[in-house]
């Protein structure tokens, strides 16, 4: 693991070089270059390596929380692991932290971080029911009332904006 994880990441920081024109298949005709060489660059990969992943990896780990440069991953195998994973459930409240208790902007500092490492950064947002405000896992019929003219779809809306303004606000120094 040690030898592979910095070839992996290597090659993922080479990916932004890829031609933006060449034909990529992506669902969305509207994709950055970025994306695309990002796309392309995962497709490959996926022939001969996984990639390895950790959610919170930089936020805390065993015995420790918010320790700068700490990673259980890095700690054992040497090195950050390919794939750092964040969740934004809490965002759509306006709360300071996440469901996991990591604060938002110290998580934007760790995915802009785990980016300029040549890291994949992937978001989970399990949002809290805008119909009642029970948790992620809370079974209650919900998208009919979050629709356009649903009973909560200014809750919805709202939600939809503080997703939007924590995405907005998270650029790489390169971006």
């Amino acid at each position: 693991m040690k030898s592979i994880t910095p070839l992996l990441l290597a090659g993922l920081l080479a990916s932004c070089a890829v031609d933006p024109n060449a034909n990529v298949k992506i669902v969305d005709p509207n994709a950055t270059a970025e994306t695309k060489a990002l796309f392309r660059n995962l497709d490959e990969i996926r022939k001969t390596h996984v990639l390895f992943g950790h959610q919170d990896d930089l936020a805390y780990g065993v015995k420790w929380v918010n320790e700068p440069g700490r990673s259980d991953v890095k700690e054992i195998t040497g090195a950050f692991p390919a794939v750092f994973g964040w969740d934004i459930g809490h965002i759509e409240l306006d709360s300071a932290q996440n469901l996991d208790k990591v604060n938002f902007e110290n998580m934007k500092r760790w995915m802009r971080e785990g980016y300029e490492a040549g890291g994949v950064i992937t978001i989970s947002w399990h949002l809290n029911n805008p119909v009642n405000g029970a948790s992620s896992w809370d079974k209650t019929v919900t998208v009919p009332h979050i629709l356009p003219g649903g009973s909560h779809h200014d809750v919805f809306l709202t939600y939809m904006d503080r997703l939007a303004a924590f995405l907005g606000d998270i650029k790489a120094a390169d971006g």
